[in-house]
């Protein structure tokens, strides 16, 4: 999963990355399908992990995903 972040943008990292999530779950999302790690998404994103439970913990909040312990989102 690729999402664009502007470090420059006016918009704060999380909003960007939670819309960029969504977006891709949009357009390339399965049923059931598991998300990057966050760990993973954060090395690959350049944020830090906080930012990326933050905008997993915000798509939850908004039924777009699902966080199930121990198996990830």
């Amino acid at each position: 999963m690729q999402v664009k972040i502007d470090p420059l943008a006016e918009r704060p990292r999380v909003e960007q990355l939670t819309d960029g999530i969504r977006e891709w779950i949009e357009r390339h999302g399965a049923p059931g399908e598991r998300l990057p790690s966050i760990r993973r998404l954060s090395a690959t994103q350049a944020v830090s992990r906080n930012t990326v439970l933050e905008a997993y913990e915000r798509l939850a909040a908004l039924g777009w995903i699902v966080s199930r312990p121990g198996s990830g989102f």
